[in-house]
């Protein structure tokens, strides 16, 4: 079913999910919980592909009352069905995913009927449970032919490339600016155009593709004439809660700034503040970093190898990979990179 060793550890990987949701603690949304399901759809649908095992089957009574009992996988799939598929495409909308769910979403917008299975079959009975088998059991069967055919292990193939392209061009990036700069702060931080605030669930104000774009323009030359920059890296994304939303990896001459939270709050400030007038939020990743970021972020030397290795791995694997399980609708370009900055400002 895969192309290569690449393609299963991308499978095989979590998915990176973090929602930005206020720049004082991050809260976790629905739209985070979406996000987390889109994995495990695709694994839902990739096990049931992977044998010919009956996943539902009808238990003939006499006196009509049919049921249906699924098998630990069966169970899978009609959770994916009837909960977390509406879900993601509810709280995540405008992208495409990563081709297992794109399969079953084809599926259920070719049978709406599908839809409309409850969570729960043991209320199920009867001439309704002879019909409802039929409908996952035709399901099980077209997810099967359509996922072991050539054409879906190319486009899966393909989003795999693209996704470990995008890695090989940050790391070469990286390298590149260690060479230019001995000392770099390394920071992270990510950036909402509007969304949803923790007090009032639903969608506050928000913006579109063109105004994201053209504020993050406005973010970017702040960013030149504030600070020592010599690069960044960016990954934008899209959710109903948050809106459009960057995720970025920056990148300013340690020889000449020092302290990366400092830097990070000051930039998500100047967001919220006055490039948003208000609206838009920031997560300070270095104030408030993860176990793995805790040693790639801040102050990073270029013979400390180690800590380059965990940038690396952990925090711009968490740009990159998460391309492979869904990306905008429309977008070809989501993954981009800053031009490496004048050695004028970055002397090594």
């Amino acid at each position: 079913m895969f192309h290569d060793d690449s393609e299963r550890d991308l499978m095989n990987a979590h998915m990176p999910h973090r929602m930005v949701v206020g720049e004082s603690r991050l809260v976790l949304t629905d739209e985070t919980t979406a996000a987390k399901n889109v994995q495990i759809v695709a694994f839902a649908v990739r096990d049931a592909c992977r044998h010919d095992n009956e996943l539902f089957k009808l238990k003939h009574r006499n006196n009509g009352l049919h049921t249906i009992e699924s098998t630990r996988e069966g169970a899978k799939i009609l959770r994916a069905v009837t909960q977390q598929l509406p879900a993601i495409e509810e709280l995540i909308p405008d992208n495409v995913f990563i081709p297992f769910v794109e399969q079953l979403r084809k599926q259920l917008n070719l049978n709406p009927e599908l839809r409309e299975i409850p969570a729960n079959l043991r209320g199920v009975i009867g001439h309704e449970a002879v019909m409802v088998h039929q409908w996952l059991t035709e399901l099980v069967q077209t997810l099967r032919s359509n996922i072991r055919c050539e054409n879906f292990q190319r486009e899966l193939h393909n989003r795999s490339k693209q996704t470990q392209k995008n890695h090989r061009e940050g790391i070469r990036y990286i390298d590149r600016i260690f060479k230019k700069c001995s000392k770099v702060v390394v920071i992270r931080l990510d950036l909402v155009t509007g969304g949803e605030s923790p007090e009032n669930r639903g969608i506050t104000q928000t913006v579109d593709l063109k105004q994201a774009r053209a504020e993050f323009a406005k973010f970017l030359r702040h960013l030149r004439e504030t600070f020592p920059l010599l690069g960044y890296l960016r990954e934008l994304e899209y959710g109903l809660h948050t809106g459009y939303h960057f995720h970025m990896l920056i990148f300013v001459n340690g020889r000449l700034k020092r302290d990366g939270v400092r830097i990070a709050q000051s930039l998500g400030e100047h967001w919220k503040n006055v490039i948003t007038e208000g609206r838009g939020r920031y997560w300070n990743c270095n104030d408030r970093p993860k176990d793995y970021e805790r040693f790639a972020l801040g102050m990073t030397l270029r013979k400390d190898l180690l800590k380059r290795k965990v940038l690396i791995d952990k925090v711009l694997d968490y740009l990159t990979r998460k391309r492979f399980w869904m990306r905008l609708e429309g977008v070809k370009k989501t993954f981009g990179k800053g031009q490496l900055e004048s050695s004028r400002r970055a002397p090594a």
